[in-house]
C-alpha cells in the first residue's frame, strides 16, 4: 500500500526536506507544495490593481519530483526577494521559468 501526505504551507518551504526524510522512514510518500501568491502583472510593480482588492492572487504548486521541489525553491525565494508587495508574489514569467 502507498500511502501519500500532502505537506503545503503558504509561501514557505521551512520544513519540506525534514518532513521528507521523515515521511519516507514510515512508509509515507509525501506531496510537497506550497500556496503562492501570483501578481496579476509583473511581480516588481509596487501598484493596486485597479478593479482588484488585493494586488495578487493565489496558486497551489506541487512539486513531483526533486526537480519540482528545487523549481518550488526558486519561485518562493524570487517571490520574497523580487517580488515582495504586502506579501511575496510571483508573476507568469518566473513561473514559465521554472515550470
Amino acid at each position: 500500500m502507498n500511502v501519500v501526505q500532502e505537506l503545503m504551507t503558504m509561501t514557505k518551504l521551512y520544513s519540506g526536506k525534514d518532513v521528507d526524510k521523515k515521511a519516507l522512514k514510515k512508509g509515507i510518500r509525501p506531496v510537497i507544495g506550497v500556496e503562492a501568491y501570483v501578481a496579476f502583472g509583473d511581480r516588481r510593480e509596487r501598484q493596486a490593481v485597479p478593479g482588484q482588492k488585493k494586488p495578487y492572487f493565489h496558486l497551489v504548486l506541487l512539486a513531483e519530483t526533486y526537480t519540482g521541489y528545487r523549481n518550488l525553491i526558486h519561485l518562493v525565494s524570487q517571490g520574497y526577494r523580487e517580488g515582495f508587495y504586502y506579501k511575496p508574489r510571483i508573476d507568469k514569467e518566473i513561473l514559465a521559468q521554472h515550470a
